[in-house]
C-alpha cells in the first residue's frame, strides 16, 4: 500500500518528462532551422555565396515564385538568383518575422536595391525598389532546402522600377 503514492506521482510526472523531451527536440530543431535561414539570407542572398547555396540546397530543391516554378536544383537556382543580383547589384534582403513548424520556416522579408542592371529582358531604370514578401521554406531532415515558395507583389516591383499598368481598351 505504501507504493501507491509513488505510482500516482510517477503517472503524473512521466508524461511531463516526455513533454519536456519533446519541447527540447522542438527547440533544437528550431535552432537548426534558424541557422539555415540565416545562411539562406545572409550568405546566399546578401553575400551572394554560391558555395553556401550548394551546401544549403538539395539536388532536387524547387523554387516557386508567385505560383510559378522558376528553378529546380542548385544550378538553376543559382542562375535564377543571378538575375536579381545582375538587376540589383546592391540588393539587400532583411528578414522580419520568422516562424517555424516542424521542417518548415515562414519568413517575412524585405528587399531593397537599385535597378542598375538588366533584369531578364528589361533594361535598367536606375530606380530604387523596396518590396516586402513571404517565403515558405521546406527543409529535409538533414537541413537542406527542398522547396521554397515565394510570394511578393510583382506589379509593385515593376511600378517601383518605373513601369505602369495600362488598362485595356474596352471599345
Amino acid at each position: 500500500m505504501k507504493a501507491w503514492p509513488f505510482i500516482i506521482i510517477f503517472l503524473i510526472l512521466a508524461p511531463l518528462a516526455c513533454k519536456s523531451d519533446q519541447q527540447k527536440n522542438v527547440g533544437e530543431r528550431e535552432a537548426q532551422l534558424s541557422r539555415q535561414v540565416s545562411i539562406w539570407i545572409d550568405s546566399c542572398w546578401n553575400q551572394r555565396s554560391f558555395n553556401a547555396l550548394q551546401g544549403l540546397t538539395s539536388s532536387e530543391s524547387t523554387r516557386y515564385m508567385n505560383g510559378v516554378k522558376v528553378a529546380i536544383g542548385p544550378a538553376e537556382l543559382e542562375a535564377h538568383l543571378r538575375l536579381f543580383f545582375t538587376a540589383f547589384p546592391d540588393l539587400v534582403i532583411t528578414a522580419g518575422d520568422v516562424h517555424y513548424k516542424d521542417n518548415l520556416a515562414f519568413i517575412q522579408w524585405n528587399a531593397q536595391g537599385t535597378n542598375t542592371g538588366v533584369f531578364g529582358e528589361i533594361r535598367p531604370t536606375g530606380k530604387r525598389i523596396n518590396i516586402n514578401g513571404l517565403s515558405h521554406l521546406n527543409f529535409s531532415k538533414e537541413g537542406k532546402i527542398i522547396q521554397e515558395i515565394v510570394y511578393y507583389n510583382e506589379l509593385e516591383l515593376l511600378q517601383q522600377m518605373g513601369y505602369s499598368l495600362i488598362p485595356p481598351n474596352l471599345e
